[in-house]
């Protein structure tokens, strides 16, 4: 009986030793919250995230950045990883509605060359509408390329790469005060749906904000 128990013992530090090696454990401070208040000449917002994400504010407490890993949207802490995603949380960037901009950045359905660094409308590719910016005929390789979507929440998303990017980069608002910018490498895959579900997710149950308008 005592060589089982010492068997199972010797299990569960081996299962232990596992965990820590690939980094299974939960992350140091993930039980702290910080709190980072963001603050324009309009709105002031109070987001709360575990400190183990190392969140910082920029440009003036107008925004916050912090690193994690996707899909499971761990901490970081001060290592790379190629499944890294940056996440940016800007206060007062409402801008027009993605859609209605980019139809009217959008005004043509085809390339022009007299016009070759100018949006223009390339369809549909199963729920995303198409754009394209850029100079195909003399540099097909600078092409930028915009997906746009409406998702679950009602909020257009817009998603843009270029032939030369490693990452992809998504853009829309959490409401009208406050829009998010998150980066993922193109190895995670171009199911955008699924991916700002999965960002927005973790948005809602590890944020708390309070808007106040001044």
């Amino acid at each position: 009986m005592k060589r089982k128990w010492r068997v199972v013992v010797i299990n569960c530090a081996l299962l232990s030793g596992m965990l820590i090696m690939f980094g299974c454990s939960e992350p140091k401070d993930m039980n702290r919250i910080e709190k980072i208040v963001l603050h324009d000449s309009n709105t002031t917002a109070t987001l709360s995230i575990p400190a183990a994400y190392g969140a910082k504010a920029f440009s003036k407490n107008t925004g916050l950045e912090f690193h994690c890993l996707y899909p499971g949207m761990q901490p970081v802490g001060n290592k790379s990883y190629e499944d890294e995603m940056t996440v940016f949380i800007l206060l007062g960037r409402f801008r027009k509605n993605l859609e209605e901009l980019k139809i009217e950045e959008a005004q043509s359905d085809h390339f022009d060359p007299k016009r070759p660094g100018a949006v223009y409308r390339a369809g549909t590719h199963d729920v995303y509408e198409i754009f394209l910016r850029g100079d195909r005929i003399n540099d097909p390789q600078g092409m930028q390329t915009y997906y746009l979507f409406k998702a679950h929440d009602d909020q257009w998303v817009q998603v843009e790469w270029g032939e030369h990017d490693a990452i992809y980069s998504a853009e829309r608002q959490i409401s009208p005060d406050i829009s998010i910018q998150y980066n993922f490498p193109k190895q995670k895959g171009t199911d955008f749906i699924h991916i700002d579900e999965v960002v927005m997710g973790f948005i809602k149950n590890h944020f708390t904000s309070h808007f106040v308008s001044h």
